[in-house]
């Protein structure tokens, strides 16, 4: 049936992950890595494809622009979708992780959040998956010959490199930076809200780990917009297991080099780079060290379902989805606190069930939360 079919999904990106040559987590830094995560992505992308295909009609791809920048997503649709009257249906937008891409949603929760009876959008970063990137441009003939040779090292690594209009450049991918993702978001959000059957009072937000710190702050620059918030595994810039010592002072420098032109917006992948072992993409320094979700969580307006593992590695849960919960619960108390056994990842598709505690729970939540709206309609009338 379709349950065992979601299930055998989650055993496969499992596998995915798991077996992936040199292991998924903490991984040394440097090409070598590199090459597994995209062997990782090529696997993932290959599996959200056979459940785009397997699903029809019931999905289409979509392109969402960012202050610009198209972005690639996928828009799956509940059953009898075809039939809904327009503004009828409740709307969820996927945001996925540090260095995720959107296959990996639509190969398991994208699809399982539909059938459930609601619209569903998943969608790649700027610069990530099947999105377009931002081009950084040298100014022609006299530009920075070492801007230019640092350009190229970005292309000979990421394989992206453009000329646009006789002005030399390269195309930022895979860099993970904080203030794009939220704008990436947003637009996203807007562009769930214009489909025709979304019932825009009845929109909800799910992230998970990074995405997860992403919704919540969200939530708090629409705290009037949202219906419900998950927040599954949700780093939210509290002691990363990853970060090492003099984190604040190599992004200061790394802000230094990038404002005069001694380092491109794409770096070769490298811990030298700032490159977390064992993470997909280069960050921003500077933007993810000023990035503290915690502190406008007050803001929030709706109820928040936070989802965490027992035996977090990643991070401290106690100081990111436990503070979380602690701070939205105050200003709405319907927000609920779940923790699934195991690990980080387990919390995607681990061997004990996680999968499905996880999209059960998140179901149950959200199709509670999505009464309100209803009820409050009513009421006025």
């Amino acid at each position: 049936g379709e349950e065992g079919e979601e299930d055998n999904h989650a055993s496969k990106i499992h596998d995915q992950r798991t077996t992936m040559k040199g292991s998924y987590e903490y991984l040394t830094g440097g090409p070598g890595e590199w090459r597994q995560f995209q062997e990782r992505n090529e696997a993932l992308d290959a599996l959200g494809a056979q459940a785009r295909a397997r699903s029809g009609r019931d999905c289409r791809l979509v392109d969402i622009y960012s202050d610009g920048t198209r972005m690639q997503g996928t828009l799956w649709l509940p059953p009898g979708a075809e039939q809904a009257a327009p503004g009828s249906l409740p709307a969820l937008l996927l945001c996925h992780g540090w260095g995720g891409i959107r296959s990996g949603l639509d190969a398991g929760f994208a699809r399982t959040f539909a059938r459930a009876g609601m619209v569903v959008l998943t969608f790649d970063y700027r610069g990530w998956g099947g999105s377009d990137g931002l081009i950084a441009a040298f100014s022609a003939p006299g530009a920075n010959r070492r801007q230019q040779e640092l350009g190229r090292a970005a292309d000979r690594s990421h394989g992206s490199g453009a000329t646009v209009e006789g002005l030399a450049g390269h195309i930022v991918r895979q860099v993970v930076d904080m203030d794009w993702q939220l704008t990436d978001i947003e637009a996203a959000l807007d562009f769930l809200d214009g489909e025709p059957v979304v019932d825009s009072s009845r929109l909800a937000l799910w992230g998970v780990s990074q995405g997860g710190g992403h919704v919540l702050s969200i939530g708090a620059r629409h705290r009037d917009r949202l219906c419900a918030i998950i927040a599954q595994v949700p780093s939210c810039g509290v002691e990363g297991a990853g970060d090492p010592p003099g984190r604040a002072q190599q992004a200061r420098e790394d802000a230094i080099m990038r404002a005069r032109g001694l380092r491109p917006l794409s770096v070769p992948q490298g811990v030298q780079h700032g490159h977390l072992p064992g993470m997909d993409g280069v960050p921003n320094l500077r933007k993810l060290c000023r990035y503290r979700p915690l502190e406008t969580a007050h803001l929030i307006g709706c109820p928040v379902l936070i989802v965490d593992a027992a035996e977090e590695e990643v991070f401290d849960r106690n100081k990111n989805g436990r503070a979380a919960f602690e701070i939205v619960v105050k200003r709405n108390p319907a927000s609920q606190y779940h923790v699934l056994p195991g690990r980080h990842y387990d919390a995607y598709d681990g061997p004990a069930g996680q999968f499905k505690e996880a999209t059960t729970k998140s179901i149950a939540f959200l199709q509670e939360q999505f009464k309100r709206p209803q009820q409050q309609s009513q009421a006025r009338l």
